[in-house]
């Protein structure tokens, strides 16, 4: 077992491994150009944190909208399709969801999707601290539990969804939130996947 430091460079150096050969030289520039000259924590952090563009098996899509399989202006986003409520993101540690996923904590999360594979924590504060929200493997829709009984949305959870979205999140795997989604926009999220 790895103690908490090791865990730490553990962490660190596959963060490392993970940037391109560009970056990694632009992490070093960074240290090694003007020694005198200290970065801010977060400009470090903000450079240095790892993501990875959405993928099949590896990806999450999170709204301000409920989560369904047609868009629905101001009410409904479709599963995977981008518009002006929704944010669609691969693996990575997004530290800052009101930087990491600015069209959806515009207004606040009210439902996402999560690909099959793929794994979602959310933490109610910025940095990966504070209270676990959410930590599941999808396949999973989650939708906001404070909508469960308008009329509008109650029935996005048991209908036959077009394909090729029923085969993936078949009622089984939709589920309301088990508190209000509205503050997990104020947290922080971590992407991980088995690819």
């Amino acid at each position: 077992m790895l103690s908490k430091e090791e865990n730490f460079i553990f962490n660190a150096q596959q963060d490392f491994y993970l940037l391109k050969l560009e970056e990694q030289k632009s992490f070093f520039a960074r240290f090694f150009k003007d020694e005198k000259k200290e970065s801010k924590p977060e400009e470090i952090r903000e450079k240095t944190i790892v993501t990875r563009p959405p993928q099949v098996g590896c990806r999450a899509f999170i709204t301000d909208l409920v989560v369904s399989d047609e868009y629905w202006e101001s009410n409904i986003s479709e599963i995977y399709k981008l518009d002006a409520y929704s944010d669609y993101v691969g693996a990575g540690k997004y530290d800052n969801c009101h930087t990491a996923f600015p069209n959806a904590a515009r207004g606040t999360f009210d439902g996402l999707a999560v690909d099959k594979g793929t794994r979602i924590i959310i933490y109610s504060e910025p940095f990966f601290k504070g209270e676990i929200l959410l930590d599941i493997v999808g396949p999973a829709i989650i939708n906001n539990v404070l909508w469960k009984n308008d009329i509008r949305y109650n029935g996005t959870m048991t209908k036959k969804f077009k394909e090729p979205y029923e085969k993936m999140f078949p009622p089984k795997v939709r589920l309301w939130s088990k508190s209000d989604m509205r503050k997990w926009s104020n947290g922080s999220i971590i992407v991980c996947c088995n690819t």
